[in-house]
């Protein structure tokens, strides 16, 4: 064994932000109202635009 360890996941983020941006959807996903896999499309467009404008925050600085 080579000791890797995968976790399986219902979102990705990638770019200069994507650590915070996946630390954001990790603890939504856990303590949120519902899963993000369970989400409507409307709530789904409203975390989006939340996390693409806290992206854009962090690439500003």
């Amino acid at each position: 064994m080579f000791g890797a360890e995968f976790q399986v996941l219902s979102f990705i983020a990638t770019g200069a932000g994507a650590g915070h941006i996946r630390d954001v959807l990790e603890r939504e996903n856990q303590w949120g109202p519902k899963p993000l896999a369970e989400r409507c499309e409307k709530d789904a467009a409203v975390i989006a635009m939340k996390l693409l404008h806290v992206a854009v925050q962090i690439d500003n600085k």
